[in-house]
């Protein structure tokens, strides 16, 4: 059975198993970035286990502005250092990660909703993130094509996001995208008072 929770920091070494056994080279956070993002906002940092291991990692931050040029602009390059803005009205997932010896298990919908439920209880007005589009490169099709049919696209309109923009440029070093990016989002309809 599979649990989600806020990740201690004390698990970082788990964290970096996952973040390695996720993403190609070029695309994997550094330990150091993982452990800024600890320190500025640890309630964005979720896991999911299965028998106490984690297997699914995603990390977030708030945002005052929906103007993001690419994920390093947004993120400020992974550090979140300067791009955290507690007084801010939107919650942008950095990163969602499942060790691909695990998916399809449903870990990535519940370390999607997770943040959902962050923004909720935060009070934020929506949730965004760049998705990526790891088969276009091996795609005929122009992008605007390519993300009507693209899984990981069709992964988080299945949890509630819907495509808002789609960016050329998005995340250094990401061949399989060809760099591109789809920025995906999720509105609260009712703001608690």
């Amino acid at each position: 059975m599979l649990k989600i929770r806020n990740i201690k920091r004390c698990e970082i070494e788990q964290v970096m198993r996952v973040e390695n056994e996720t993403w190609e080279e070029g695309t994997r956070a550094s330990i150091d970035k993982f452990i800024s993002r600890f320190d500025i906002f640890p309630i964005g940092i979720f896991g999911v286990y299965e028998n106490n291991k984690l297997i699914g990692v995603s990390t977030s931050e708030i945002i005052k502005s929906l103007d993001i040029s690419s994920w390093e602009q947004a993120t400020d390059n992974g550090y979140i250092v300067a791009s955290h803005d507690s007084n801010g009205k939107h919650l942008y997932v950095v990163s969602v990660g499942v060790s691909k010896y695990y998916r399809g298990k449903g870990a990535g919908s519940l370390l999607i909703n997770a943040q959902k439920k962050l923004i909720e209880q935060l009070n934020l007005e929506s949730l965004v993130l760049g998705a990526r589009v790891p088969g276009f490169s091996k795609s005929k099709l122009n992008i605007e094509e390519y993300v009507k049919i693209d899984s990981e696209i069709k992964f988080y309109e299945k949890n509630g996001l819907s495509v808002s923009e789609i960016k050329s440029n998005y995340m250094e070093d990401d061949k399989e995208s060809k760099n591109y990016g789809v920025l995906m989002q999720y509105k609260i309809r009712k703001l608690k008072d």
